[in-house]
């Protein structure tokens, strides 16, 4: 009786260890992937006052999209102004994909709207054709207090091993799954669950 009792008190303080253990690997990619994500937002604000990117339509607004594309880990942007129109976006696109987007309207869109309305908002993650999932952060564009429009980075969550680098940094015996606010799953990797995991969520602030 008194072997099986100490069994049992030694399985139950090995699972205990392992729900500690995962709990702070699922509190750690939190916190990276919050880090990661609070930077990209940091790089969007720090870029929207560019005073180039309030002059919509014109060379300079291009110019200066053109350089926060190449010297960020965004993989492309654009510039709508305070009325829903798009003036300018640099994606890697044809010059006729590029003019069929530029002077349409964007008004209706969340990402341009929460943005308008003051804040750096980062949208829920869309999957492209590629099968990559995207994510895009909107700030405003301020000329003289005013919002006068919308600088918008597209983020491949797929590229810069985004979720892989996370990943890799909880060793050979977990796995990681990460879902979005709709419950979609966009990201897997790890071992199979087994007959019992031992599960821990965390949720990202963003």
């Amino acid at each position: 009786m008194s072997i099986l009792v100490g069994f049992q008190l030694y399985e139950g303080a090995v699972e205990e260890r392992q729900a500690s253990d995962v709990a702070q690997s699922a509190d750690y990619v939190q916190s990276e992937m919050d880090a990661r994500l609070s930077g990209h937002q940091g790089s969007a604000e720090l870029w929207a006052q560019n005073p180039s990117l309030g002059s919509h339509g014109g060379a300079d607004q291009r110019t200066a999209l053109v350089s926060f594309v190449n010297t960020t880990e965004f993989s492309g942007a654009s510039v709508i102004a305070a009325n829903g129109t798009m003036t300018n976006i640099v994606a890697g696109l044809s010059d006729r994909q590029r003019r069929n987007l530029v002077g349409s309207d964007f008004g209706d869109r969340e990402y341009f709207q929460r943005a308008m309305a003051g804040e750096t908002y980062v949208s829920e993650p869309v999957e492209a054709e590629s099968g990559n999932y995207i994510i895009t952060i909107s700030t405003p564009i301020r000329r003289d207090g005013e919002v006068v429009g919308t600088l918008n980075g597209a983020f491949h969550l797929s590229e810069g091993a985004f979720f892989a680098s996370a990943a890799s940094s909880l060793g050979p015996t977990k796995a990681l799954t990460v879902r979005s606010r709709s419950g979609e799953v966009i990201y897997e990797s790890g071992p199979g669950s087994g007959a019992d995991p031992v599960v821990r969520n965390a949720t990202l602030t963003e």
